[in-house]
């Protein structure tokens, strides 16, 4: 995971179907979240050490979902 990404991309590579290999910075801890450029992905793997916090990783993703939120979720308030 942390030596996979040495040329420090953020970036998501489509392996097949609905599987990536995503490449990224860690942006923080707990919970972890890596910055892929077009997405943060949450929960990538558990860590508390702020040592990896700038880290370059990169890791598969099997199923890439995306969540849509409401205005009142985002704490946006309603357009008239």
């Amino acid at each position: 995971m942390f030596a996979g990404n040495p040329d420090k991309r953020k970036a998501l590579d489509r392996i097949e179907g609905w599987s990536y290999r995503a490449f990224g910075e860690v942006t923080s801890i707990d919970p972890v979240v890596v910055d892929c450029g077009m997405i943060q992905i949450p929960d990538v793997f558990h860590s508390r050490d702020s040592r990896v916090i700038g880290e370059f990783i990169a890791f598969t993703v099997t199923r890439l979902e995306a969540t849509q939120y409401s205005q009142a979720e985002q704490g946006t308030p309603p357009s008239a």
